[in-house]
């Protein structure tokens, strides 16, 4: 009995020695994954930060485009205003030039019947 006792006493501090290097195994990866969390959540935020500072860049862009959408969709109406005021003026000229034409063929008419 007595010879058993050492080797029990033996195996257990053996198998002591054993979780305890496994605890140390378990102890040194959970900081390599503490300090990877770390990272990646640092990592996370500046992702975060960059997403949100293009996204309002975007928003901007996106802003000044329908902005400069409206101008221009303005400026197109009032050339086109412009363009149709410009082909009235020209066919009511047409118009007064054809009027003057016949007035003057009617008054040389006249001019001749008076003769």
């Amino acid at each position: 009995k007595e010879k058993k006792e050492p080797k029990e006493l033996e195996d257990w501090l053996e198998e002591a020695s054993h979780r305890d290097e496994d605890a140390m195994t378990l102890m040194k990866y959970a900081k390599i994954d503490d300090a990877k969390t770390k990272e990646l959540t640092l990592k996370l935020e500046k992702l975060t930060e960059d997403k949100t500072k293009k996204k309002k860049l975007l928003e901007g862009e996106v802003t000044n485009t329908l902005t400069t959408q409206i101008e221009l969709d303005k400026t197109a109406e009032a050339f086109k205003k412009a363009h149709d005021d410009r082909l009235e003026v020209l066919e009511q000229w047409e118009t007064i030039i054809t009027q003057m034409q016949r007035r003057d063929e009617e008054m040389e008419r006249c001019a001749n019947e008076l003769q």
